[in-house]
């Protein structure tokens, strides 16, 4: 149904499409219950599976027979490797078979099977050496807490300095967006509200993958990139396009990614601590064996999802002053309502999901409430709808 969408041009002010609207219920329900069940659920049952049958302390034990730093890299090696192949079968059904059941895959398996060993690669590539350096303090200093969350922070730092130019272009096709008009349009944006310094704007082949759509902003100094899907400039308007535009920049002058930095950076230090005194208590141990490690990622999981609802205003908060900024910088309220509704038909996304489900587990405001944000702020500005 959403390629369909993307093969017309797209019509102005869209509304919602009633079929689509309980498609999105189904979905939206099914795939929170999966996404919640590989990446939070599956793997403390793993972890404590292999606790509990002493495999975890025989790994370590065996592992550390070949050398202390070597040791740390094998054991992180197959505790991840265990986690990732147990998993997959959810993963699959989840990202493969599940996405194509709605139309949101384009994907064969050949292809998407290609795409998952690419991911696993730069995963692995990039996270083995930091949870070998976890791994390394924890079983060396009390206070490896303070210095893995600084190490998090640098890494995070680091990942979205490289993204644009190292691992989107490793994952994804990517090509200059090509409409001159258009193009003039953005950069008057751009100098508009002061971004003039944002060279790179990216057109990513999700076509090739799917039919979900996105814009995003990546990238520090000389790398910042403004991306579109394809499917994005496809399906949408180019006044929709523009909303969508105006509110990446809306992140880009608030400094969100700065402000999202030190956030948490705050909260890396808190948790870390938490949980290091939470598994000196359990286990009563000065210095932490490497066995316990992934006991400390479980408790790190479980502290993770406890303080969610944190996590997720502050985002919800964000997104909100970016949707303002969009508002304030294109005035087009029509056309943001008309993105709001198509974006949430095109991927399935519930409008209205529980208060609840909200709270705890979205990083954006539910579409609903960012248009009757986008109404209220038509009042204000006494502009009729």
């Amino acid at each position: 149904m959403a390629k369909s969408e993307t093969k017309s041009k797209p019509k102005e002010n869209y509304q919602y499409n009633p079929k689509r609207r309980k498609l999105a219920k189904i979905y939206s329900r099914q795939k929170l219950i999966m996404s919640f069940g590989s990446g939070i659920l599956f793997p403390l049952l793993v972890i404590c599976a292999l606790f509990f049958t002493g495999a975890l302390e025989n790994i370590a034990s065996w592992s550390l027979s070949f050398g202390k730093i070597l040791g740390i890299v094998i054991f992180v090696f197959v505790i991840s490797a265990i986690i990732q192949i147990l998993e997959f079968p959810l993963y699959f059904y989840s990202n493969f078979i599940y996405e194509h059941k709605y139309s949101l895959s384009n994907q064969k398996f050949p292809a998407w099977l290609k795409d998952y060993g690419k991911e696993t690669f730069i995963s692995y590539l990039m996270t083995i050496p930091l949870q070998t350096i976890t791994a390394y303090l924890i079983i060396s200093t009390k206070y490896w807490w303070l210095c893995v969350a600084g190490i998090n922070v640098a890494f995070d730092i680091f990942t979205m300095l490289i993204y644009p130019t190292v691992i989107l272009p490793f994952l994804y096709k990517l090509e200059p967006y090509k409409d001159k008009n258009e193009l003039k349009v953005i950069f008057s944006i751009l100098k508009k509200v002061g971004a003039k310094d944002i060279k790179h704007i990216k057109v990513q082949k999700e076509s090739e993958k799917s039919n979900k759509v996105n814009a995003f902003f990546a990238g520090f100094g000389k790398t910042k990139t403004i991306v579109f899907y394809d499917n994005l400039l496809n399906g949408f308007t180019k006044r929709e396009v523009r909303t969508v535009i105006a509110h990446e920049l809306g992140h880009y002058v608030h400094k969100d990614i700065d402000r999202t930095i030190i956030f948490d950076a705050i909260k890396s230090v808190l948790v870390f601590f938490l949980a290091d005194r939470i598994i000196r208590n359990s286990f009563a141990v000065e210095i932490i064996p490497l066995h316990l490690v992934p006991i400390i990622s479980a408790i790190l999981i479980v502290i993770g999802v406890t303080i969610m609802p944190i996590s997720m205003a502050y985002s919800r908060k964000l997104e909100n002053a970016a949707d303002k900024f969009a508002l304030d910088t294109v005035k087009d309220p029509l056309a943001q309502i008309s993105t709001e509704k198509r974006l949430s038909d095109h991927d399935l996304v519930d409008e209205r999901p529980n208060k609840f489900i909200e709270f705890w587990f979205y990083s954006h405001p539910c579409t609903e409430e960012r248009i009757r944000r986008v109404k209220v702020w038509m009042e204000e500005n006494k502009i009729k709808g």
